[in-house]
């Protein structure tokens, strides 16, 4: 029944809800980025993994960035030197503001990114907005 009901009744409601948003000049760039980013992280992993906001250094060193860890990089290994494969590697993506379906795509060592208790949303709200709005919600963690 479950299947049913989402294919004839939520599905359509969902498809006119975008159509709707699609012609609002504003809340469609903001709502296109954030799906894309969304349809791009609903990749299945392990737990540990899903959806983890973190920090990496970027551009240079003592600047910060958002980032989601994406999982471990143990199928780059041959494309490394052998030296960086001491330590263990992982995918980190890197969205950029104000469209966070695109961005950089790096393999890191743990060691270089830094775990954040933000959560997904409000990491995407904070690219998106590219404002210290969302901040002061931020620090009341």
């Amino acid at each position: 029944i479950g299947i049913l009901v989402k294919i004839f009744v939520i599905s359509p409601i969902l498809h006119s809800i975008e159509r709707v948003i699609a012609k609002i000049p504003f809340i469609n760039s903001i709502y296109s980025a954030a799906k894309a980013l969304t349809d791009f992280f609903n990749v299945p992993e392990p737990e540990h993994f899903s959806r983890k906001v973190v920090l990496i250094q970027y551009p240079r060193q003592g600047s910060y960035a958002i980032a989601f860890l994406l999982g471990s990089a143990y199928t780059f290994e041959k494309l490394l030197p052998e030296q960086s494969n001491q330590e263990g590697k992982f995918r980190v993506f890197m969205p950029t503001s104000p469209t966070p379906g695109t961005g950089f795509f790096f393999v890191l060592a743990r060691s270089e990114i830094i775990d954040t208790d933000i959560t997904f949303e409000e990491a995407i709200k904070l690219i998106v907005s590219r404002s210290e709005e969302h901040t002061s919600e931020l620090q009341s963690h």
